[in-house]
């Protein structure tokens, strides 16, 4: 799983677009009201930053980078680096 740490209101991941500009500073939404499997947990916002954990496929024999990954640094625009098996 990974967990994103960004000042943004807007998420693309692959062709699925996330809007949190209605969550609110101190709310949570419910696990699970994003409707997408690829959201885990509720999406949180503390100090203006959205709390995101997604789910990132990967076989049995990744490395532990990939199972158990550092949070990912957000750029506003732009790609985000995903740590993959080699």
């Amino acid at each position: 799983m990974l967990d994103l740490h960004h000042k943004c209101d807007v998420l693309q991941v692959n062709s699925t677009t996330f809007d949190f500009t209605a969550l609110a500073e101190g709310e949570m939404n419910a696990d699970g009201a994003t409707g997408s499997p690829m959201v885990v947990g509720p999406v949180t916002r503390t100090d203006g930053v959205a709390r995101i954990t997604l789910m990132l496929p990967h076989g049995p024999a990744a490395p532990d980078a990939v199972r158990f990954p550092l949070p990912l640094p957000l750029r506003p625009e732009g790609d985000c680096p995903v740590p993959r098996p080699t």
